[in-house]
């Protein structure tokens, strides 16, 4: 039942529909706590952020396996600890030694979505920052050349990977640096 200049595109079920207003009032609520006067600009946000969110050219849908984003939840949280006290020593060691460097990493993984994710998660854990994106390649800032990025990029496309039921990434090499 396509109509021409519907404003809720067809392909959106009601109920699906139901769901996201209500995340999207929950998350108004949480960002705003509750203040009733909040509704006056919240009202329009959830509405416009509901309709933003059902448009299939912005944003595709993803499967996410519940499990994996648990475990990729720990594995992040984990990685971020480790990798945030790693820049602390560095930063607080004054004979520490940097060897900043950019590398080019083949992404493995099926979807844009995907891909796109990993590069925010990568920018995210401390030590490393996505500079570009580029199809299936990634460029990414490193503190130091010498740390295993190459391993710790495969552990975490490996779970971007089963989190979004992109595909088993292929093994790659890292191209560029050192």
């Amino acid at each position: 039942m396509k109509r021409t200049g519907a404003i809720i595109p067809s392909f959106t079920t009601w109920p699906a529909l139901l769901i996201r207003i209500i995340l999207f009032t929950l998350l108004w609520v949480v960002l705003t706590g509750g203040q009733t006067e909040s509704w006056l600009l919240g009202l329009p946000a959830v509405l416009i952020a509901t309709w933003v969110s059902v448009q299939e050219r912005r944003f595709p849908t993803v499967r996410l396996s519940f499990w994996s984003s648990i475990r990729f939840m720990g594995f992040f949280l984990k990685a971020s600890l480790i990798s945030g006290l790693d820049v602390v020593r560095r930063a607080l060691h004054p004979k520490m030694r940097l060897h900043p460097d950019l590398i080019d990493y083949r992404l493995s993984l099926a979807t844009e979505a995907a891909r796109i994710f990993m590069a925010d998660v990568v920018s995210l854990l401390p030590g490393t920052l996505s500079a570009d994106l580029a199809g299936g390649r990634l460029t990414i800032h490193v503190l130091d050349r010498n740390m295993p990025v190459h391993a710790e990029l495969e552990a975490l496309e490996e779970r971007v990977a089963a989190m979004l039921e992109a595909g088993v990434p292929r093994r790659t090499p890292i191209e560029g640096g050192g």
